[in-house]
């Protein structure tokens, strides 16, 4: 099953870098050009310059691939950053709170190497389906740096406890210890104690990955490691690229926000004008409670309706000032309307009924239109969809309940995918915190 070792890991310098916050960034795929002007701002150090790399900031650089690496050389000679003397998993732990709550929650794994399995092999498994275009940016990137710049993000199941057993409590004294903007703490510690990394190791034996977040950098680094394949002409199993820079963690430690829809004007359907032709013809498999959602109370209640639902579907249709909880009535009923085309782990999901039955069949919005942009916009945040709608800025919203990990797992064992944007894993991990080099000897 999954081989989940310790790498010598390349981090900040905190002798350089004393505030260690100030090098850090989110996922590269959430920062838009403001957000990165912000945070090369605070620190010309900082990480969102090599995930996020623009060719104007070196001189003389080819692209901007040429410009993250040439960064990334400086930075290593200046000893902005250094490579740790011994292999070790580097073990992070997020402490956050959600929405409307004082509770403390949190979400601890490692960062280890991993090595690479096709998706085929049944070991490491996704959910989501990628697109061409992040991929062929994020190859021209690790061929440019030759390293592992962030993590991606993977769940196992592990009712034993043999992966915690192996970690065992955390020192008190962190490597880094920090609050971002978003008040999440983040600290990180590294294991390189060889008894302890061996066990870890070994406690992760027989089990499977599921892929979180990450799906492009995961697919991208299979890219690579076949063009080392074809360049060396030969398989090496030890070679950094058979492995990747990868974050796990327990599937009880994961948090799963509902990933909210709003559709737009853009999308050219005339959503609000069809919306009571379209609910009407959902009653013959749908329970309609209407609430009234002018004010904050009202869709909090709303909300609290929705997750509280326990039908095997649910799902919210949010319009100006008045929402639409539909449950269904029969389940196997609704399963019934699903084309055969969709597979029936996929068709367990709440998501999957607003793509297949609404956005599809009511709207003609079908995957591909979806993929085109313009469409729908996505969201975390359920009183951002009511804003939305509410301020006319979307003609409609469409609210779900949180994906199960076990619905996740299902349809990633049956080899299937979800539809984009189906899981919301929060809080979203670090970039900066440490980097692995995949280039040979």
């Amino acid at each position: 099953m999954a081989e989940v070792r310790a790498f010598r890991g390349i981090r900040y310098n905190p002798e350089k870098n004393p505030k260690l916050g100030d090098v850090m960034a989110p996922p590269y795929d959430v920062i838009d050009d403001d957000r990165r002007a912000a945070l090369a701002g605070v620190s010309d150090k900082n990480v969102v310059r090599l995930i996020l790399p623009r060719q104007d900031e070196v001189s003389g650089a080819a692209d901007k691939y040429a410009a993250a690496a040439e960064i990334l050389k400086d930075w290593s000679s200046q000893e902005v950053v250094a490579q740790d003397s011994a292999p070790a998993f580097y073990r992070y732990r997020q402490d956050f709170t959600l929405s409307g709550s004082d509770e403390i929650h949190s979400r601890e794994g490692l960062i280890a190497a991993v090595r690479l399995h096709e998706f085929s092999e049944g070991i490491i498994l996704p959910h989501e389906k990628t697109l061409s275009g992040p991929k062929a940016d994020r190859l021209a990137l690790i061929e440019a740096t030759k390293t592992n710049l962030s993590p991606t993000f993977s769940f196992y199941f592990d009712p034993a406890g043999n992966v915690a057993s192996a970690m065992g409590e955390a020192p008190a004294d962190a490597w880094c210890d920090f609050t971002d903007d978003e008040n999440v703490r983040h600290r990180l510690w590294a294991i390189s104690d060889e008894a302890q990394v061996a066990a870890i190791t070994k406690a992760f034996a027989d089990l499977k990955l599921y892929l979180a977040d990450g799906h492009h950098r995961y697919t991208t680094a299979l890219h690579y490691r076949e063009k080392i394949r074809e360049q060396n002409g030969k398989t090496d199993p030890e070679h950094p690229a058979e492995f990747m820079m990868m974050f796990v963690a327990d599937a009880a430690q994961m948090t799963v926000l509902p990933y909210n829809r709003m559709l737009l004007a853009s999308a050219g359907v005339d959503g609000r004008k069809h919306a009571p032709e379209m609910i009407r013809a959902l009653h013959e498999y749908f329970e309609d409670e209407t609430h009234v959602t002018k004010d904050e109370a009202g869709q909090q209640a709303f909300l609290d309706a929705l997750l509280a639902a326990d039908a095997p579907y649910a799902l919210g249709i949010v319009g100006p000032g008045h929402a639409h909880l539909l449950t269904s009535k029969d389940a196997a009923a609704v399963e019934a309307l699903f084309d055969q085309s969709v597979p029936g782990p996929v068709r367990a999901l709440d998501v999957a009924v607003l793509h297949s039955l609404i956005l599809e069949k009511q709207f003609a919005l079908t995957t591909d239109k979806i993929a085109e942009g313009g469409k729908l916009s996505y969201t975390p945040d359920a009183m951002k969809v009511f804003g939305w709608v509410n301020s006319d800025k979307a003609e409609l919203g469409f609210l779900l309940r949180p994906t199960k990990l076990e619905e996740v797992r299902d349809v990633a064992e049956a080899g299937e995918v979800m539809p984009q944007k189906s899981t919301y894993f929060y809080p979203k991990l670090l970039s900066g915190l440490v980097f692995r080099s995949v280039a040979g000897e």
